[in-house]
């Protein structure tokens, strides 16, 4: 079984995308992520250099297309992950401005 290259780097795509989301709203509050993020960033472009070479090399090891299918499969929990956080953040935000109003209101 050949595991497409494209979704892993879809994967890896779309969760740099939501952290790059993340970071950038709560960056007033937390400032001290940016070098997390330049870090993780960086891991990510290794992360997709060695997916490559590992791509070229699956179909002669076995080892190494289960390894793909693991990092597909922890790609797809960390979005997974991702998208919980995103929920709950928004819910916060929702609820802080729901307490907003209501103070409004009753004053």
């Amino acid at each position: 079984m050949t595991i497409p290259i494209d979704l892993c780097k879809s994967a890896a795509k779309k969760i740099l995308e939501e952290l790059s989301t993340i970071l950038i709203n709560k960056y007033n509050l937390y400032s001290s992520f940016e070098d997390d993020f330049i870090k993780l960033k960086n891991d990510m472009s290794a992360i997709s250099a060695v997916v490559l070479d590992a791509e070229k090399k699956q179909d002669k090891n076995h080892l190494i297309e289960d390894w793909l299918m693991k990092l597909h499969d922890a790609l797809c929990d960390a979005e997974d992950l991702l998208d919980d956080i995103n929920a709950e953040v928004l819910r916060q935000k929702v609820e802080a401005e729901w307490k907003i109003v209501t103070l409004a209101e009753t004053e």
